[in-house]
């Protein structure tokens, strides 16, 4: 019970130290793990591997099979697009927030597989 204690009592020391309120270091928690759950998801789906395996089968095709497939492999590269420059994560949060977060992701990442490890999940 005192490790917890102790542990409750740096946090908020450093929140203090920081200038930061309870509130703003969930905002920046929230922030974290929005652009860092996307980067793994991305990681793990590799949208863009899928995107060129798509787009060398369309290129195989018969040119009437290629214009019929042509409408989903432009709707998969905005999706992989969208995904890779975080559009959803920078609507919410701002496009400096998600940038400095950004400048950490090395970091972060491993913060963040490090803790799916802890509750058994599967890190990549």
């Amino acid at each position: 019970m005192k490790a917890i204690e102790s542990k409750a009592e740096s946090e908020a020391k450093a929140r203090r130290d920081a200038g930061l309120t309870e509130d703003d270091v969930n905002r920046i928690g929230s922030l974290v793990m929005d652009v860092i759950t996307q980067r793994h998801m991305a990681a793990v789906l590799d949208l863009a591997g899928e995107l060129k395996k798509l787009e060398e089968m369309q290129a195989r095709l018969k040119p009437e099979q290629q214009k019929d497939l042509a409408p989903q492999i432009e709707v998969m590269r905005k999706r992989v697009e969208e995904t890779e420059k975080l559009v959803a994560v920078r609507k919410i949060h701002g496009d400096a927030n998600v940038d400095l977060v950004l400048t950490r992701e090395q970091d972060l990442m491993r913060n963040y597989q490090d803790m799916l490890r802890s509750f058994g999940g599967k890190a990549q």
